[in-house]
């Protein structure tokens, strides 16, 4: 790396103040060369990024005192392509299609890790490849998408030069649009393809009338899909790896015998220095990290509790559940599931970088974070090399 250049400036906003520190240090760590500030306070925050505006902004949607919506209109008045990436607890599968298309807005669901916005702030700052054929996506259906999650009510105003749109919303959704003569879905068609412009958000009012039925996600997705057809950003990619050579390929038994050793003593590290860190939770007594399809205890770290008697347990508790979801026809992916005790916290905690495990851990009330515990085992998960066992 060149020392001469400047390092990439990120401001992370969340008016949770042990999350965002620890959002911090952990976002600093993963990228030495980052320059990462945190602020609680939204306000404290518009005014920095006012005196000089950062490379990206990571923030909150729901905050006192100024939204996300507010606090990225504000930043765009100063940075009109401003990066930006919005940390949700409200996911929305339709915000997760949408979201690949926008090349200046990212949305992730919380829990989420360093790694994880580490990863989203290298895909925003990173240059153009040469072969790219999308345009990029204009600074509307950013704000249009973060209006959705915020939840809340406004009108905003656009204006182009001299043509002048107005959008509805009442709880995040759009329910009116005008646009010159054009209302409803036709004026929010007219108002994406404006390369550039103008916009004010108004307090609500109520529309002349209720002209779009459909989900705010839906129509934007439509309206871009006529807008840029075919533009996609495929980001999932996984990346290429170029094979190495420093040994000949070899057939011999002994040699798979001593690889295959070698990966088992390395996959329990790992399981134990996983344990450790999470057992340094604060409130944690207890931790197992489980495979729920065999029942199986892959480690466990702490005292007081039979670990193995609970990791079995709470495996028949994971089953359930999915049957549960099953005969309900529900397919989105359990997150964590929660057992409150009068004295402790049980958590359930299924991975998904690792489908098939899930940790279990036991914390004491009167110390726990939930929140902050969350997303401790979300960013271990991601260090994980044990695999779970076939079906």
């Amino acid at each position: 790396m060149n020392d001469s250049k400047p390092k990439p400036r990120v401001i992370v906003v969340d008016d949770e103040a042990e999350l965002l520190w620890t959002t911090v240090r952990r976002l600093s760590r993963e990228r030495a060369h980052f320059d990462v500030r945190g602020f609680s306070d939204p306000l404290e925050a518009r005014a920095a990024i006012m005196a000089q505006p950062p490379d990206v902004l990571v923030t909150d949607v729901r905050m006192p005192g100024l939204t996300g919506l507010e606090l990225v209109v504000a930043a765009r008045e100063v940075h009109s392509r401003l990066p930006v990436i919005i940390v949700t607890a409200f996911g929305d599968e339709e915000v997760q299609k949408f979201a690949s298309n926008s090349a200046l807005v990212r949305f992730l669901e919380k829990p989420c890790t360093a790694v994880e916005i580490a990863t989203t702030i290298d895909a925003l700052l990173a240059p153009p490849g040469g072969f790219m054929g999308s345009i990029a996506i204009p600074q509307l259906p950013d704000l249009i998408q973060i209006q959705h999650l915020s939840k809340t009510s406004c009108l905003l105003e656009i204006t182009n030069g001299k043509r002048q749109g107005t959008l509805w919303f009442e709880k995040g959704e759009i329910i009116h649009a005008t646009c010159d003569r054009f209302q409803a879905r036709e004026a929010v068609l007219k108002m994406i393809a404006w390369p550039s412009g103008t916009f004010k958000v108004r307090p609500f009012a109520a529309p002349p009338k209720r002209s779009i039925k459909v989900s705010t996600m839906e129509l934007l997705m439509d309206a871009l899909r006529v807008f840029d057809e075919g533009a996609r950003f495929n980001e999932d990619a996984e990346p290429l790896v170029a094979e190495t050579a420093e040994n000949p390929a070899t057939s011999s038994t002994d040699r798979q015998e001593r690889n295959q050793e070698d990966r088992h003593q390395e996959e329990r590290h790992n399981v134990e220095q996983c344990l450790d860190e999470a057992l340094a939770i604060d409130g944690a007594v207890g931790v197992a990290l489980v495979d729920w399809k065999s029942g199986t205890a892959l480690g466990t770290a702490g005292t007081g509790l039979n670990l193995e008697i609970a990791a079995a347990g709470n495996t028949e508790v994971i089953r359930a559940k999915m049957k549960v979801m099953e005969a309900l026809g529900l397919t989105d992916a359990i997150e964590d599931i929660l057992i409150t005790l009068g004295t402790q916290y049980h958590l359930l905690r299924l991975s998904r970088a690792k489908p098939g495990l899930f940790f279990y851990l036991a914390l004491k009330r009167e110390k726990a974070n939930l929140a902050l515990s969350r997303q401790t085992l979300a960013d271990i998960e991601t260090r994980l090399v044990v695999k779970p066992s076939a079906t």
